[in-house]
C-alpha cells in the first residue's frame, strides 16, 4: 500500500511537472518571446537616446563655437557621424536645420521596420536644429522568432535562451560603451573630467595631439597646475560654481603647452552627476588661438580701415575747397569786373568833388574878402563889390555844385556799399566750410551766390526770382551756397546767346525746395543719369573738372536731402534741390517775384 501511494504521488508530481513543464513551455513560448522583444527593444531605445543625447551634446558645442558654419562642415559633419563602433544594427543618420531641411545624411539602407530617436541642437539657449537616428529593429524580430520556435521545441531551449539573454544584453552595453568611448577618443576637442578634489581624472587622446603633453602626465595632478597663472582666480571660481551645481558659460583660459607657451581654449563645464550628486567637472576644450590671433588681426585692420576712413574724409574736404577755389578762379575776372565799375564811379565823382571843392573854396575865399570890406565900409559903391560876388557864383556855378555834390556822394556812398557787399559774399564763399550746421536763411545765400556769379550771368541771360517767405533750416549754408553756384553757372554755360534763368524757394510738407531752371540747350538723355557721377562733364577738355554736380550731389545728401533734374533738348535744364525743414521758425509768407536784366 505504501508502494501505491508512493506511485499516485510521483504519478502526480510527474503530472504536475508535466503540467508545470508544458504550461511552462508555453508561457516560455508566449512571454519570452514578448519579454524579450519588449526589453532589448527598451534596451534599443535606451541606447538609441543615449546616443542621439551624446551626438546632440557635441554637435551643440561645435554650434557654439561656429554659429553659422555648421550647417556648411558637411564633410567634417559626415566624418563625425562615421565614426560609430556599432556595425550590426543598420543605422541612418541625419543632421536637420530649424525647417527641418536635411543638412548631412548617412548613406545607408535601412528597410522596416526601425526604431527613430531625435535630439535637438541648441545655440544660446534656442533650438536651431536636430540630430535624428533612426535604427533598424529586424535583427530583434529574427531573434524573437528564433526563440519563440526554441520555446515551443523545448523547455530547456527557453531556459536556455534565459541564460544567453544576460550575455547578449552583456554584449550590447558592451557595444554602447564601446560607442560612447569611441565619440570621446575621436572627438577633436579635448573632453576631460576633474574630481571633487580637483584632480584630472580623464583625458582623451586629442589633449595630447592638442598640447603636446602626455596625458598620463597630468592624470591625479591637480588642474591649476596647467592653468596660465594670471587666469588661476577666475578658473577656481568656475570649479566652485561647477562643484556647487551650477552649469557656468562659455569661458576662455589659458593652457600651457609642453613648449612652455601657452594656448588659448574655449572652456565648457557641467557638473558630473552620481546618484544624483556632483562627484566632480565634465568638460570640454576647444584651442582658439588661431581664431584670437585672427580677431586680432581683424581689430587691427578695422583701425586701419577706421584711419584710412578719417584720410579719404579729409582728403574729400581737400578736393571740395579745391573745387570751390577753382571756381572762384573762374569767377574772378569777372568779379574784379564788377569791383571795378562801383571803383570806377567813385574815383570819377571823387575828381569831380575835388574841383568842386576848390570853386567852392575860392568862391569861399571871395565871399569872405567881401564881406570883410563890406564891415569896413559903407560906401555906395559897395553894391558893385556884391554883384560882382553874385557873378563869381554863376560863373563857378556854385548852386549846381552843391546840388550836384549831394548826388555824387549819394552815388559813391551806393558804389562802396555794392563794392562791400560783393567782397562779403565772397570772402563768405571763399572760407573752408564749418563743419557744424546752423540755423540759416537759404533766400539770403541764394542772393549772396547770384551776387558772386552775377557776371557769368548777365551777358548770357535775365535772372527771375521767385522767392517764398521760407523759414529759417539748420544746415550749412556755405556747402549749400556751393551747390547753388555750381548750378547756376552750369546753367549760364548752358546758354548760347540770350536765355533766362528762374530761381524758386517754397515750402512743401516739412521740407525747402529750391529750383534752378534755364532755357539753354539740355542733356541728352543717355547722359542725364552720369552728371552727378565724379570726372563727368560734358564740356569741352579744358573747361571743366567734372566734379562740380557731383560735389552738389554729395553736400545735398549729407543734409538728408536729394537733388533731381529735368532736361528737354533745346528747352532747357531744371534743377531741384530738397532738403528737410529741421526747425520751423516763421510760417508761410506772400510770394515776392522780381527781375534783374543781364
Amino acid at each position: 500500500m505504501s508502494r501505491r501511494t508512493m506511485q499516485k504521488p510521483d504519478i502526480k508530481l510527474i503530472s504536475i511537472i508535466n503540467r508545470i513543464a508544458s504550461g511552462a513551455a508555453g508561457v516560455v513560448a508566449i512571454l519570452l518571446p514578448i519579454g524579450y522583444f519588449a526589453i532589448v527593444y527598451q534596451y534599443e531605445t535606451a541606447s538609441l537616446d543615449t546616443e542621439v543625447e551624446i551626438n546632440a551634446y557635441i554637435i551643440t558645442q561645435l554650434i557654439n563655437k561656429n554659429p553659422e558654419m555648421w550647417r556648411f562642415e558637411h564633410e567634417r559633419l559626415a566624418e563625425f557621424m562615421a565614426r560609430r563602433p556599432n556595425k550590426g544594427n543598420p543605422e541612418i543618420r541625419r543632421i536637420l536645420d530649424n525647417k527641418n531641411n536635411t543638412v548631412v545624411e548617412s548613406r545607408d539602407k535601412l528597410k522596416a521596420p526601425f526604431a527613430t530617436r531625435a535630439g535637438n541642437l541648441m545655440d544660446s539657449g534656442r533650438v536651431v536644429g536636430s540630430i535624428e537616428i533612426s535604427r533598424s529593429l529586424r535583427p530583434l524580430l529574427i531573434n524573437t522568432g528564433l526563440i519563440s520556435l526554441l520555446g515551443l521545441l523545448l523547455g530547456s531551449a527557453v531556459f536556455f535562451t534565459l541564460r544567453t539573454f544576460p550575455a547578449r544584453a552583456e554584449k550590447a552595453l558592451r557595444q554602447s560603451e564601446e560607442r560612447y568611448r569611441s565619440l570621446v577618443e575621436n572627438a577633436r576637442d579635448v573632453i576631460y573630467t576633474i574630481s571633487a578634489e580637483g584632480t584630472i581624472a580623464s583625458l582623451n587622446p586629442a589633449f595630447e595631439e592638442i598640447s603636446g603633453w602626455e596625458k598620463n602626465e597630468w592624470l591625479g595632478k591637480h588642474f591649476t597646475h596647467i592653468i596660465h597663472p594670471a587666469d588661476l582666480p577666475f578658473a577656481t571660481e568656475v570649479s566652485h560654481r561647477v562643484l556647487n551645481g551650477e552649469t557656468p558659460p562659455t569661458h576662455e583660459l589659458r593652457i600651457q603647452l609642453s613648449s612652455g607657451a601657452y594656448l588659448v581654449g574655449e572652456f565648457t563645464v557641467t557638473p558630473l552627476m552620481q546618484d544624483g550628486k556632483v562627484v566632480g567637472i565634465l568638460g570640454i576644450a576647444r584651442d582658439i588661438t588661431g581664431r584670437k590671433l585672427f580677431e586680432q588681426q581683424l581689430e587691427k585692420k578695422n583701425r586701419e580701415l577706421e584711419s584710412a576712413y578719417e584720410e579719404l574724409k579729409k582728403a574729400q574736404s581737400r578736393i571740395l575747397q579745391q573745387e570751390k577755389m577753382a571756381s572762384i578762379g573762374q569767377l574772378a575776372a569777372g568779379v574784379a569786373h564788377e569791383i571795378n565799375n562801383p571803383t570806377g564811379f567813385i574815383m570819377s565823382n571823387l575828381g569831380s568833388l575835388q574841383k568842386y571843392a576848390d570853386r567852392l573854396s575860392e568862391f569861399i575865399t571871395a565871399q569872405s574878402e567881401a564881406l570883410r570890406v563890406l564891415s569896413n565900409t559903407v560906401e555906395k559903391g559897395n553894391g558893385n563889390l556884391l554883384a560882382g560876388i553874385e557873378e563869381l557864383r554863376k560863373t563857378l556855378k556854385i548852386n549846381y555844385i552843391v546840388e550836384d555834390t549831394k548826388n555824387l556822394i549819394k552815388e559813391s556812398l551806393d558804389g562802396t556799399d555794392r563794392i562791400k557787399r560783393i567782397v562779403r559774399d565772397l570772402k563768405s564763399f571763399s572760407h573752408t566750410d564749418d563743419a557744424a550746421h546752423k540755423m540759416a536763411d537759404i533766400n539770403s545765400g541764394m542772393e549772396s551766390t547770384i551776387n558772386i556769379v552775377w557776371n557769368e550771368l548777365k551777358y548770357k541771360a535775365s535772372v527771375k526770382k521767385e522767392f517764398g517767405n521760407i523759414p529759417m533750416t539748420k544746415c550749412n549754408p556755405g556747402q549749400l551756397n556751393q551747390v547753388f553756384m555750381n548750378i547756376l553757372v552750369n546753367a549760364a554755360h548752358a546758354i548760347e546767346k540770350q536765355g533766362e534763368i528762374t530761381v524758386k524757394t517754397w515750402r512743401e510738407g516739412e521740407h525747402i525746395h529750391i529750383s534752378i531752371a534755364d532755357t539753354g540747350c539740355g542733356i541728352p538723355e543717355d547722359k542725364l543719369g552720369k552728371i552727378f557721377e565724379p570726372f563727368f562733364t560734358t564740356k569741352e577738355v579744358g573747361k571743366g573738372t567734372g566734379l562740380g554736380l557731383s560735389i552738389a550731389y554729395d553736400i545735398v545728401k549729407k543734409h538728408n536731402g536729394e537733388i533731381k533734374v529735368e532736361s528737354e533738348i533745346n528747352k532747357g535744364t531744371t534743377f531741384i534741390v530738397r532738403i528737410p525743414l529741421t526747425e520751423r521758425e516763421q510760417p508761410y509768407g506772400d510770394i515776392r517775384t522780381f527781375t534783374t536784366q543781364g
